[in-house]
Protein backbone atom coordinates (compact mmCIF):
# COMPACT_ATOMS: atom_id res chain seq x y z
CA UNK A 1 0.00 0.00 0.00
CA UNK A 2 1.74 2.91 -0.80
CA UNK A 3 2.19 6.02 0.80
CA UNK A 4 2.63 9.69 -0.29
CA UNK A 5 3.75 12.67 1.90
CA UNK A 6 3.29 16.11 0.63
CA UNK A 7 5.64 18.41 2.26
CA UNK A 8 4.41 22.46 2.74
CA UNK A 9 6.01 25.83 2.98
CA UNK A 10 9.51 26.49 3.25
CA UNK A 11 10.85 23.42 1.79
CA UNK A 12 14.23 23.49 -0.28
CA UNK A 13 16.72 20.93 -0.87
CA UNK A 14 20.03 22.86 -0.97
CA UNK A 15 19.13 24.03 2.60
CA UNK A 16 20.93 22.55 5.45
CA UNK A 17 19.09 19.34 7.02
CA UNK A 18 16.42 18.51 4.40
CA UNK A 19 17.77 15.46 3.77
CA UNK A 20 18.13 14.52 6.89
CA UNK A 21 14.98 15.38 7.93
CA UNK A 22 13.21 13.83 5.46
CA UNK A 23 15.11 10.26 6.02
CA UNK A 24 14.16 10.78 9.80
CA UNK A 25 10.63 11.22 8.98
CA UNK A 26 10.41 8.58 6.56
CA UNK A 27 11.93 6.52 9.26
CA UNK A 28 8.88 7.62 11.71
CA UNK A 29 6.59 6.73 8.62
CA UNK A 30 8.20 3.06 8.48
CA UNK A 31 7.99 2.42 12.37
CA UNK A 32 4.49 3.61 12.73
CA UNK A 33 2.31 4.13 9.86
CA UNK A 34 3.19 1.68 7.08
CA UNK A 35 2.74 -1.24 9.60
CA UNK A 36 -1.05 -0.53 9.80
CA UNK A 37 -1.52 0.78 5.89
CA UNK A 38 0.37 -1.88 4.31
CA UNK A 39 3.97 -3.93 4.67
CA UNK A 40 7.10 -1.91 5.50
CA UNK A 41 9.23 -3.81 3.56
CA UNK A 42 7.39 -3.42 0.48
CA UNK A 43 5.18 0.17 0.37
CA UNK A 44 6.99 2.80 -1.03
CA UNK A 45 6.82 6.27 0.37
CA UNK A 46 6.52 8.95 -2.39
CA UNK A 47 7.69 12.51 -1.74
CA UNK A 48 6.97 14.94 -4.63
CA UNK A 49 9.42 18.14 -4.30
CA UNK A 50 7.69 20.80 -5.51
CA UNK A 51 9.93 23.63 -3.27
CA UNK A 52 12.18 24.39 -5.92
CA UNK A 53 9.24 25.68 -8.22
CA UNK A 54 8.29 27.50 -5.30
CA UNK A 55 8.86 31.52 -4.34
CA UNK A 56 12.80 32.82 -4.85
CA UNK A 57 14.61 35.69 -2.84
CA UNK A 58 16.10 37.45 -6.19
CA UNK A 59 17.81 39.96 -3.28
CA UNK A 60 18.36 37.13 -0.67
CA UNK A 61 16.53 38.34 1.99
CA UNK A 62 17.71 42.11 1.61
CA UNK A 63 13.77 43.25 2.33
CA UNK A 64 13.85 41.21 6.07
CA UNK A 65 13.48 43.65 8.83
CA UNK A 66 16.42 41.24 10.59
CA UNK A 67 18.60 43.46 8.33
CA UNK A 68 17.80 47.08 9.33
CA UNK A 69 20.53 47.38 12.37
CA UNK A 70 20.91 49.16 15.47
CA UNK A 71 22.61 52.21 13.82
CA UNK A 72 19.53 52.94 11.18
CA UNK A 73 16.78 54.89 11.20
CA UNK A 74 14.22 54.89 14.33
CA UNK A 75 10.80 56.38 14.96
CA UNK A 76 11.13 55.34 18.36
CA UNK A 77 13.05 54.45 21.55
CA UNK A 78 12.23 51.12 22.49
CA UNK A 79 12.00 47.69 20.69
CA UNK A 80 8.64 46.87 21.26
CA UNK A 81 10.35 42.46 21.39
CA UNK A 82 12.31 43.85 24.05
CA UNK A 83 9.94 44.98 26.32
CA UNK A 84 7.95 41.74 25.48
CA UNK A 85 10.62 39.56 26.42
CA UNK A 86 11.55 42.12 29.68
CA UNK A 87 7.87 40.88 30.91
CA UNK A 88 8.45 37.47 30.59
CA UNK A 89 11.75 37.71 32.07
CA UNK A 90 10.48 39.30 35.12
CA UNK A 91 8.11 35.92 35.67
CA UNK A 92 9.39 32.93 38.17
CA UNK A 93 11.45 30.43 36.63
CA UNK A 94 11.66 26.87 36.73
CA UNK A 95 14.59 24.91 37.76
CA UNK A 96 16.79 24.47 34.47
CA UNK A 97 18.01 21.43 35.48
CA UNK A 98 14.59 19.49 36.17
CA UNK A 99 12.74 21.12 33.35
CA UNK A 100 12.12 17.36 31.86
CA UNK A 101 11.54 16.05 35.34
CA UNK A 102 8.70 18.03 35.65
CA UNK A 103 7.18 17.60 32.28
CA UNK A 104 7.37 13.78 33.01
CA UNK A 105 5.62 13.81 35.90
CA UNK A 106 2.73 15.24 34.32
CA UNK A 107 2.98 12.98 31.16
CA UNK A 108 6.13 11.22 30.10
CA UNK A 109 4.87 11.15 26.84
CA UNK A 110 5.21 14.73 26.54
CA UNK A 111 9.19 14.21 27.56
CA UNK A 112 9.45 11.90 24.07
CA UNK A 113 7.68 14.62 21.81
CA UNK A 114 9.50 17.61 23.60
CA UNK A 115 13.22 16.45 23.07
CA UNK A 116 12.06 15.11 19.21
CA UNK A 117 10.72 18.55 18.47
CA UNK A 118 13.97 20.71 20.24
CA UNK A 119 16.92 18.55 19.22
CA UNK A 120 19.43 19.15 16.39
CA UNK A 121 18.62 18.17 13.04
CA UNK A 122 19.93 14.66 12.96
CA UNK A 123 22.69 13.35 10.15
CA UNK A 124 21.35 10.84 7.56
CA UNK A 125 23.06 8.01 9.70
CA UNK A 126 21.59 9.16 12.75
CA UNK A 127 18.37 9.07 11.19
CA UNK A 128 17.77 5.47 11.64
CA UNK A 129 19.04 5.26 14.73
CA UNK A 130 16.60 7.97 16.03
CA UNK A 131 13.61 6.36 14.51
CA UNK A 132 14.43 3.03 16.12
CA UNK A 133 14.67 4.67 19.79
CA UNK A 134 11.25 6.57 18.98
CA UNK A 135 9.77 3.28 18.80
CA UNK A 136 11.11 1.77 21.88
CA UNK A 137 10.64 5.34 24.04
CA UNK A 138 6.67 4.94 22.23
CA UNK A 139 6.16 1.79 22.87
CA UNK A 140 7.35 1.60 26.49
CA UNK A 141 4.82 4.04 27.23
CA UNK A 142 1.89 2.66 25.69
CA UNK A 143 2.78 -0.46 27.20
CA UNK A 144 2.75 1.20 30.99
CA UNK A 145 -0.25 3.50 30.00
CA UNK A 146 -2.08 -0.16 29.32
CA UNK A 147 -0.73 -1.61 32.36
CA UNK A 148 -1.58 1.15 34.45
CA UNK A 149 -4.34 3.25 32.72
CA UNK A 150 -5.58 5.52 35.99
CA UNK A 151 -2.30 6.99 36.23
CA UNK A 152 -1.57 8.06 40.28
CA UNK A 153 1.67 9.39 41.18
CA UNK A 154 4.37 6.26 41.86
CA UNK A 155 2.37 3.87 40.55
CA UNK A 156 2.42 4.02 36.69
CA UNK A 157 6.66 4.49 36.84
CA UNK A 158 7.73 3.81 39.91
CA UNK A 159 11.15 5.00 39.59
CA UNK A 160 10.38 8.09 38.45
CA UNK A 161 9.98 9.02 41.94
CA UNK A 162 13.74 8.76 42.71
CA UNK A 163 14.51 10.77 40.05
CA UNK A 164 16.68 13.55 40.96
CA UNK A 165 17.48 16.03 37.72
CA UNK A 166 17.18 15.53 33.97
CA UNK A 167 20.14 14.13 33.55
CA UNK A 168 18.97 11.24 35.60
CA UNK A 169 15.85 10.94 33.92
CA UNK A 170 17.05 10.60 30.35
CA UNK A 171 19.37 7.63 31.86
CA UNK A 172 16.48 5.79 33.88
CA UNK A 173 14.35 6.46 30.56
CA UNK A 174 16.49 4.51 28.47
CA UNK A 175 17.35 2.24 30.62
CA UNK A 176 13.76 1.12 31.71
CA UNK A 177 12.26 1.51 28.36
CA UNK A 178 14.91 -0.35 26.37
CA UNK A 179 14.58 -4.31 26.73
CA UNK A 180 17.88 -5.93 27.89
CA UNK A 181 19.20 -7.33 24.88
CA UNK A 182 19.23 -3.95 22.73
CA UNK A 183 21.00 -1.86 25.77
CA UNK A 184 24.10 -1.67 24.46
CA UNK A 185 22.29 -0.07 21.03
CA UNK A 186 21.15 2.51 22.92
CA UNK A 187 23.21 2.57 26.44
CA UNK A 188 26.59 2.10 25.28
CA UNK A 189 30.01 4.38 25.36
CA UNK A 190 29.27 7.27 23.39
CA UNK A 191 26.24 6.05 21.86
CA UNK A 192 24.65 8.62 19.51
CA UNK A 193 21.12 8.46 20.52
CA UNK A 194 22.32 9.46 24.31
CA UNK A 195 24.05 12.31 23.23
CA UNK A 196 21.52 13.86 20.57
CA UNK A 197 18.48 13.33 23.83
CA UNK A 198 21.51 15.01 25.88
CA UNK A 199 22.05 18.04 23.02
CA UNK A 200 18.29 18.32 22.88
CA UNK A 201 17.91 18.55 26.77
CA UNK A 202 20.83 21.36 26.80
CA UNK A 203 18.80 23.00 23.47
CA UNK A 204 15.54 23.26 26.20
CA UNK A 205 17.57 24.79 28.71
CA UNK A 206 18.81 27.34 26.84
CA UNK A 207 15.90 28.52 25.35
CA UNK A 208 13.72 28.59 28.52
CA UNK A 209 16.93 30.59 29.82
CA UNK A 210 16.42 32.99 26.97
CA UNK A 211 12.88 33.67 27.32
CA UNK A 212 13.35 33.71 31.32
CA UNK A 213 16.55 34.78 32.12
CA UNK A 214 18.77 36.15 29.63
CA UNK A 215 19.61 40.13 28.88
CA UNK A 216 16.46 41.33 26.57
CA UNK A 217 18.97 43.18 23.78
CA UNK A 218 20.41 39.34 23.02
CA UNK A 219 17.01 37.54 23.22
CA UNK A 220 15.29 40.19 20.77
CA UNK A 221 18.01 38.51 17.65
CA UNK A 222 17.60 35.33 18.56
CA UNK A 223 14.42 35.16 19.10
CA UNK A 224 13.38 37.47 15.27
CA UNK A 225 16.08 35.82 13.32
CA UNK A 226 14.11 32.57 12.02
CA UNK A 227 10.93 34.69 11.31
CA UNK A 228 11.58 36.95 7.99
CA UNK A 229 13.07 33.89 5.94
CA UNK A 230 10.36 31.52 7.06
CA UNK A 231 7.32 33.95 6.35
CA UNK A 232 9.17 35.25 3.49
CA UNK A 233 9.03 31.60 2.19
CA UNK A 234 5.62 31.21 3.46
CA UNK A 235 4.12 34.09 1.64
CA UNK A 236 6.97 33.19 -1.11
CA UNK A 237 5.54 29.80 -1.78
CA UNK A 238 2.05 30.83 -1.63
CA UNK A 239 1.71 33.33 -4.11
CA UNK A 240 3.86 31.22 -6.49
CA UNK A 241 1.90 28.41 -6.15
CA UNK A 242 -1.55 30.20 -6.74
CA UNK A 243 -0.06 32.39 -9.35
CA UNK A 244 1.31 29.35 -11.73
CA UNK A 245 -0.92 26.49 -10.81
CA UNK A 246 -2.40 26.53 -14.31
CA UNK A 247 -5.64 25.10 -15.25
CA UNK A 248 -7.05 21.44 -16.25
CA UNK A 249 -5.38 19.77 -18.94
CA UNK A 250 -2.20 22.29 -18.82
CA UNK A 251 -1.67 22.39 -14.99
CA UNK A 252 1.38 24.26 -13.30
CA UNK A 253 4.82 22.90 -12.43
CA UNK A 254 3.68 22.17 -8.83
CA UNK A 255 0.92 20.67 -9.47
CA UNK A 256 2.13 18.95 -12.21
CA UNK A 257 5.02 17.43 -9.87
CA UNK A 258 2.47 16.22 -7.02
CA UNK A 259 0.61 14.74 -9.83
CA UNK A 260 3.22 12.83 -11.11
CA UNK A 261 4.10 10.98 -7.67
CA UNK A 262 0.26 10.77 -6.90
CA UNK A 263 0.04 8.62 -9.95
CA UNK A 264 2.97 6.89 -9.72
CA UNK A 265 1.58 5.60 -6.05
CA UNK A 266 -1.81 4.73 -8.01
CA UNK A 267 -0.34 2.29 -10.63
CA UNK A 268 1.52 0.67 -7.60
CA UNK A 269 -1.78 -0.14 -5.95
CA UNK A 270 -2.49 -3.73 -5.81
CA UNK A 271 -6.60 -4.38 -6.10
CA UNK A 272 -8.38 -4.02 -3.36
CA UNK A 273 -5.26 -1.99 -1.35
CA UNK A 274 -5.41 1.62 0.32
CA UNK A 275 -3.57 4.91 -1.20
CA UNK A 276 -2.77 7.01 1.67
CA UNK A 277 -1.99 11.00 1.30
CA UNK A 278 -0.45 12.82 4.16
CA UNK A 279 0.11 16.61 3.35
CA UNK A 280 1.28 18.92 5.76
CA UNK A 281 0.54 22.84 5.32
CA UNK A 282 0.96 24.28 1.93
CA UNK A 283 0.86 20.81 0.92
CA UNK A 284 -2.69 20.09 2.31
CA UNK A 285 -3.74 23.00 -0.12
CA UNK A 286 -2.14 21.32 -3.22
CA UNK A 287 -3.74 18.08 -2.63
CA UNK A 288 -7.25 18.77 -2.03
CA UNK A 289 -7.05 21.70 -5.23
CA UNK A 290 -5.36 18.21 -6.84
CA UNK A 291 -8.07 15.82 -6.11
CA UNK A 292 -11.12 17.89 -6.44
CA UNK A 293 -10.14 19.65 -9.37
CA UNK A 294 -6.97 19.03 -11.43
CA UNK A 295 -7.66 15.21 -11.00
CA UNK A 296 -11.12 14.04 -9.69
CA UNK A 297 -10.70 10.38 -11.24
CA UNK A 298 -7.64 9.88 -8.72
CA UNK A 299 -9.00 7.89 -6.09
CA UNK A 300 -7.22 8.48 -2.30
CA UNK A 301 -8.37 6.20 0.28
CA UNK A 302 -7.19 8.36 3.20
CA UNK A 303 -6.09 12.21 2.85
CA UNK A 304 -4.59 13.56 6.30
CA UNK A 305 -3.73 17.05 6.43
CA UNK A 306 -1.67 18.21 8.91
CA UNK A 307 -1.16 21.65 9.96
CA UNK A 308 -2.51 23.17 6.91
CA UNK A 309 -4.60 25.44 5.50
CA UNK A 310 -7.25 24.15 3.39
CA UNK A 311 -10.57 25.49 5.46
CA UNK A 312 -8.72 29.13 5.00
CA UNK A 313 -8.17 28.66 1.00
CA UNK A 314 -11.63 27.45 0.77
CA UNK A 315 -13.71 30.09 2.90
CA UNK A 316 -11.55 32.65 0.91
CA UNK A 317 -12.27 30.80 -2.46
CA UNK A 318 -9.22 30.51 -4.01
CA UNK A 319 -10.28 26.44 -4.72
CA UNK A 320 -11.88 26.10 -8.51
CA UNK A 321 -13.39 23.75 -7.14
CA UNK A 322 -16.01 25.56 -4.49
CA UNK A 323 -18.18 27.56 -6.13
CA UNK A 324 -18.99 30.91 -5.37
CA UNK A 325 -22.45 31.01 -3.95
CA UNK A 326 -21.21 28.32 -0.71
CA UNK A 327 -22.40 28.33 1.56
CA UNK A 328 -25.93 28.49 1.70
CA UNK A 329 -29.11 27.85 3.04
CA UNK A 330 -28.88 24.61 1.31
CA UNK A 331 -25.49 23.97 1.27
CA UNK A 332 -23.84 25.27 4.28
CA UNK A 333 -20.96 23.19 4.24
CA UNK A 334 -18.37 22.09 1.27
CA UNK A 335 -19.53 18.65 0.20
CA UNK A 336 -15.73 16.96 -0.87
CA UNK A 337 -14.65 15.44 -3.78
CA UNK A 338 -16.13 11.40 -3.59
CA UNK A 339 -12.57 10.71 -5.06
CA UNK A 340 -11.62 11.45 -1.61
CA UNK A 341 -13.09 8.25 0.83
CA UNK A 342 -11.94 9.67 3.98
CA UNK A 343 -10.08 12.82 5.37
CA UNK A 344 -9.21 14.09 8.66
CA UNK A 345 -7.58 17.39 9.87
CA UNK A 346 -4.96 17.66 12.64
CA UNK A 347 -4.30 21.40 13.80
CA UNK A 348 -2.22 22.62 16.59
CA UNK A 349 -3.93 25.33 18.44
CA UNK A 350 -0.76 26.85 19.15
CA UNK A 351 0.42 26.51 14.80
CA UNK A 352 -0.70 29.87 13.48
CA UNK A 353 -0.52 28.54 10.33
CA UNK A 354 -2.96 25.63 11.08
CA UNK A 355 -6.77 26.07 10.13
CA UNK A 356 -10.01 23.82 10.94
CA UNK A 357 -11.94 22.34 7.68
CA UNK A 358 -14.87 19.93 9.64
CA UNK A 359 -16.58 23.69 10.05
CA UNK A 360 -16.04 24.14 6.66
CA UNK A 361 -16.32 20.75 4.96
CA UNK A 362 -18.70 17.83 5.36
CA UNK A 363 -17.01 14.20 6.02
CA UNK A 364 -14.24 15.96 7.41
CA UNK A 365 -13.03 15.32 11.00
CA UNK A 366 -10.64 17.84 12.69
CA UNK A 367 -7.76 16.58 15.55
CA UNK A 368 -6.75 18.44 17.75
CA UNK A 369 -2.89 17.87 18.74
CA UNK A 370 -0.77 19.77 21.19
CA UNK A 371 2.56 19.51 20.58
CA UNK A 372 3.71 21.71 22.97
CA UNK A 373 6.36 23.05 21.07
CA UNK A 374 7.54 26.65 20.61
CA UNK A 375 7.18 26.31 16.97
CA UNK A 376 4.16 24.19 16.60
CA UNK A 377 4.07 24.04 12.94
CA UNK A 378 6.68 22.46 12.68
CA UNK A 379 6.83 19.62 15.12
CA UNK A 380 4.27 17.64 14.31
CA UNK A 381 6.27 15.15 12.29
CA UNK A 382 9.19 15.33 14.50
CA UNK A 383 7.30 14.12 17.35
CA UNK A 384 6.94 10.38 17.67
CA UNK A 385 3.54 9.95 19.56
CA UNK A 386 2.13 12.25 16.76
CA UNK A 387 2.78 9.24 14.35
CA UNK A 388 1.52 6.72 16.93
CA UNK A 389 -1.90 8.65 17.26
CA UNK A 390 -1.73 9.04 13.62
CA UNK A 391 -1.52 5.34 12.97
CA UNK A 392 -4.19 4.23 15.29
CA UNK A 393 -6.48 6.67 14.30
CA UNK A 394 -6.17 5.24 10.83
CA UNK A 395 -6.29 2.11 11.86
CA UNK A 396 -9.76 2.54 13.35
CA UNK A 397 -10.72 4.41 9.77
CA UNK A 398 -9.99 0.95 8.09
CA UNK A 399 -11.98 -1.36 10.66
Amino acid sequence: MPLVYVHGIANRQDSNGYEAKSDLRDRLFQQFILPVIGDPQKAEIHSPYWGGEAGKLRWNGSSFASTFGPAGRTLGAEDELGLALQAAATEDSTDPDRILLTIARRDLADVVDVLSSVGPDPTEALARDLAAAASTLTAYVKRREAAVPDERDGVRYPWLVDVDDDVDLLDRLLTEATPPGQRQRFLGPGDVVRDWLSQARLRLRRGVAVVRGAPVTATAGLLRLPIPGLMADMVGDIFAYLGQRGHVGAPGPIIERVMERLDAAARERAPHRRLTVIAHSLGGVIAYDLLSHYRPDLVVDHLVTVGSQVGLFAEMGLFPAVHHTLPSAAQPRIDPPPNIRHWINVIDRADPLAFRAEPIFRRVVDYRYPSGAAWAHGAYLRQPFFHERLAGCLARAML
